[in-house]
């Protein structure tokens, strides 16, 4: 990577912890090899020996040999698929919380809200524990027939090389044919998905405008060309898999064709027959399953491909791995600029300022002027293209998240809940006493609120649970935020939905943080929310337009209000805030 900066490649140590286990799936694998060939030696024995001989005890020796040899496989063969699913399940629980960490890293980046990782390692679960590993080590392992074949005669092992040589082709055949065609239908497919899920996320909207129809439209679209993709491969695999099994069944007939030609010239015993066609049935069928589980096996390169796209980390952008003390709060913007992926144009351009704690900062400006980036860049939710942020001297990016969530506090412009109750919600699902929950709500003033929730603050919220108000939302996640006793709080227009109790609720609690010691940035076009702050930054373009003295910004804004309700509002709140 450019300037010497390395990645983080996670499936690496992953794929080494594997090797072992491989090993053993390879290792058991031949010997299930080696004991099918005591079937045909078994035949051979039989019609040489024992019908030559008339021989009971001969007979009954050979099956208990071959008794015992077909248990031993089959222990070996429970053994391995057992060895197989338990590998599937620890790959499952080693990448799954990486795959989520992912996904919150792209949701982040670029608000793509997708469980496309956990889909993959769904895929490569399913790889794992089905049969397409073992079919590979039974290819591996395929010269021990050939050996054998060879053994009984050169003939027959020719046929065998040329047989297998023809499969090989035709499982070559298939992916020539097929892949370009099943990776473009798994590409189509996920657009699909993601289509149908954004507009499950915004049915209201779809539902009042009529949208169904057309965002149904747009789905069927995708839907159809992915299907169409899917079957034109699947028709193209399926009549090589028809030609593959009839070919299997012509390379059986010519094979005892052969063997009983040289039967007749004398070149072999006739129990070669029965040895030369169960050595050669066994040693094709691994070439038959490849072309069968060829499918499984694009899926799951595919899925590996991009799970290893979304796992590996520039070391550029890694979080510092140990936990950092509170910070007091003193934060520091230095030559700020920012520009989304993919973009050269800058939304944040080159700003710089620097906060105290116990100062309340608000944000103010026209529609996108980069406020609610800029409030991302101060929670240190996307990396900066230059410049930096810092507490206490220390990046907010490269923060370790656990440690960095205990001392701050976040809204973002979109409120958004989690499925679960409002105890949990607010409490950031930590388990703690409950009196710290409601010391967190009744600092957002949404104690009494909560009271009169169905099952109070036992009440399950979130996509399954009860349906809250945009207010009652804002006032929840106004709580959460405050929980803890944050050093470092950032509010992205907490007050779009509020009423004006929950206004006066949400000023007197910026006033108390900041109080108490907090820095407090809030969002805010309402000029009764910026008049509770002690500066104002007022950004236009990506640009620090005016940052200073609050009165003075507020005239910059032509916001400055004439004594009246706002006026007595204010007062209410700060002569509130004394007592």
């Amino acid at each position: 990577m450019a300037n010497g900066a390395t990645s983080h490649d996670p499936l690496k140590g992953i794929i080494r912890r594997c090797i072992p286990a491989l090993a053993i799936v390879g290792v058991v694998t031949l010997i299930t090899t080696v004991s099918f060939l005591v079937v045909p030696i078994y035949m051979m024995q039989v019609y040489d020996r024992v019908v030559a001989s008339g021989s009971f005890s001969t007979l009954f020796a050979l099956g208990a040999i071959t008794l015992f040899a077909l248990l031993v496989s089959t222990a070996l063969d429970y053994a391995r698929s057992r060895l197989l699913r338990r590998m599937a399940i620890w790959f499952s629980q080693r990448t799954g919380i990486d795959a989520i960490e992912a996904g919150i890293r792209q949701s982040v980046a670029s608000r793509n809200q997708t469980a496309q990782s956990l889909r993959d390692i769904g895929e490569i679960r399913n790889f794992i524990q089905g049969s397409s590993i073992v079919t590979g080590f039974e290819l591996l392992w395929t010269p021990v027939f050939f050996i054998v074949l060879f053994a009984i005669h050169f003939y027959l092992g020719v046929l065998g090389l040329v047989s297998a040589g023809c499969m090989i082709m035709l499982s070559y055949l298939s992916e020539i044919v097929s892949r370009r065609s099943l990776f473009e239908a798994e590409k189509r497919s996920l657009v699909a998905t993601a289509t149908i899920g954004n507009s499950l996320r915004n049915a209201e909207a779809v539902e009042a405008m009529g949208m169904s129809d057309r965002i149904i439209g747009r789905w069927q679209k995708e839907n159809d060309i992915a299907l169409d993709l899917a079957e034109h491969a699947n028709s193209r695999l399926a009549v090589i898999g028809a030609f593959s099994r009839t070919f299997l069944l012509y390379v059986k007939v010519v094979v005892v064709t052969v063997a009983v030609i040289l039967v007749l010239n004398n070149e072999m015993s006739a129990g070669a027959i029965f040895a030369a066609f169960i050595v050669t049935a066994l040693m094709l069928t691994p070439f038959s399953k490849l072309i069968d589980t060829y499918r499984q096996v694009i899926g799951a390169r595919a899925a590996w491909g991009r799970l290893r796209t979304d796992l590996t980390i520039d070391s550029r952008d890694a979080r510092l791995p140990s936990p950092m003390p509170r910070p007091t709060g003193a934060v520091t913007v230095d030559s700020l600029v920012y520009a989304p992926p993919g973009f050269s144009h800058a939304v944040i351009r080159g700003i710089s300022f620097a906060m105290s704690p116990g100062e309340v900062v608000g944000i103010a400006g026209p529609s996108a002027a980069g406020k609610s980036t800029l409030a991302r860049l101060l929670m240190g939710i996307v990396k900066p293209t230059s410049g930096s942020v810092r507490i206490d001297g220390t990046s907010v990016f490269q923060w370790e998240r656990r440690s960095f969530g205990s001392f701050t506090g976040y809204i973002p412009q979109s409120v958004s809940l989690f499925d679960g109750t409002v105890r949990e919600n607010i409490s950031r699902f930590t388990d703690v006493p409950i009196e710290d929950v409601i010391a967190a709500a009744k600092r957002a003033g949404a104690h009494e609120m909560i009271g009169h929730l169905p099952f109070g603050y036992d009440t399950r919220i979130g996509d399954t649970g009860y349906t809250l108000t945009g207010g009652q939302r804002q006032r929840i996640a106004l709580a959460r935020a405050l929980f803890g006793e944050p050093r470092y709080i950032v509010l992205d227009e907490p007050d779009a939905s509020l009423d004006q109790e929950g206004e006066r609720a949400l000023l007197s609690a910026m006033r108390a943080a900041a109080d108490n010691g907090a820095t407090v940035v809030v969002i805010s076009h309402r000029a009764s929310v910026l008049q509770v702050t002690d500066k104002i930054l007022i950004l236009k373009e990506g640009r620090i337009q005016f940052y200073g003295w609050r009165d003075k910004a507020l005239e910059e804004l032509g916001l400055l209000p004439a004594p009246g309700p706002e006026r007595r509002l204010v007062k209410a709140v700060d002569s509130h805030a004394g007592r």
